[in-house]
């Protein structure tokens, strides 16, 4: 049996736990322990799993609970100490990413020691399926070579963070390194490589932490525009879409829907990957627990069967912050 503790029971620690709780009844996984500041987050948490022991704080669920993996659902400042934390004490790792935010932290996650256990970054867009989709026609070359590919993640400034520290440039790596990033990793996916950041446009916060960023990246002859933005209005919606220019089609995803318009003068909608989940979610940007649902599953999958993480690797994880932080200097 797999044994995870979760650590940080907000809204992403909430979207794993419904995910693994469904997984539980396809694979031997089990929640055994749980971490928070705040008591009725973990009762809430626990209504799945409800012999899991509660604990106050990431570490001290580490040191004293019998779980072999733990999830790091963390603000993204802390995620990189936990992870090394977790490691030296012999446990797999999940966590949200980014992985970190520094260059200094990419050093210390690149030089640890696995002890054998794995590591997995949640970089969830890969698991998406309308970005399977682009993945599988790209490699494919299901519409001839891809041209152009324009991408934009944006909504409302997240004002409800815990001790305000998405307000903190140093605490979340601004727009670049909590929305932009998603966009960024997709790229060095979907081309197996690293493409050439061409040009840059960033605007500010009064505060002077990032809240938009245009960039332009080129993988061989395909032009990439890649912009996030938080507004400075709260409420302003959370929306992802592309739209992906090949010789024969261009493929666009606006308002959760991706249609495919050819050529020949024909619109259709492609036939997604559909994961059905029994839960909701609330409170959070996240409107499908499905993808999670799939890269929890990987993960598990690696674990069980002793498999290598190929996919949201250190290596992989550290790369896409490394571009990020490249394009904020």
């Amino acid at each position: 049996m797999v044994k995870i503790g979760i650590i940080g029971c907000g809204g992403m620690g909430g979207t794993h736990n419904m995910a693994l709780k469904q997984i539980s009844s396809e694979m031997d996984v089990e929640v055994v322990a749980v971490a928070d500041l705040f008591e009725e987050k973990m009762e809430k948490m626990k209504k799945l799993w409800p012999n899991a022991i509660s604990y106050k704080t990431g570490k001290e669920l580490i040191d004293n609970s019998d779980c072999d993996t733990i999830y790091i659902c963390l603000p993204s400042y802390l995620h990189s100490e936990h992870i090394i934390y977790g490691l030296k004490h012999n446990k797999n790792v999940f966590s949200e990413k980014p992985i970190c935010l520094t260059k200094e932290e990419i050093k210390a996650l690149r030089e640890v020691n696995l002890n054998n256990n794995k590591v997995f970054v949640g970089h969830v867009v890969r698991f998406f399926p309308e970005y399977l989709y682009l993945k599988e026609c790209y490699d494919n070359k299901t519409f001839g070579k891809l041209l152009s590919l324009d991408m934009k993640r944006s909504g409302g400034f997240p004002r409800w963070s815990w001790d305000d520290w998405f307000g903190t440039d140093s605490k979340c790596g601004s727009v670049v390194l909590d929305l932009h990033i998603h966009d960024v990793d997709y790229l060095t996916y979907l081309f197996g490589a690293n493409p050439t950041l061409l040009s840059k446009q960033t605007t500010t916060f009064e505060s002077g932490m990032i809240n938009h960023i245009n960039a332009q990246f080129q993988f061989e002859d395909t032009v990439c525009n890649v912009l996030a933005h938080w507004d400075r209005v709260s409420c302003y919606a959370f929306r992802a879409e592309f739209v992906a220019c090949f010789e024969n089609a261009t493929i666009e995803f606006s308002n959760n829907v991706v249609k495919v318009y050819t050529t020949e003068e024909k619109v259709f909608e492609p036939k997604l990957i559909e994961v059905k989940t029994e839960h909701e979610i609330e409170g959070i940007n996240i409107t499908n627990v499905g993808p999670y649902y799939l890269e929890d599953k990987f993960f598990m999958y690696c674990i069980i069967n002793d498999e290598e993480v190929e996919d949201c690797n250190i290596e992989q994880s550290t790369n896409s912050v490394a571009i990020a932080i490249d394009e904020r200097s």
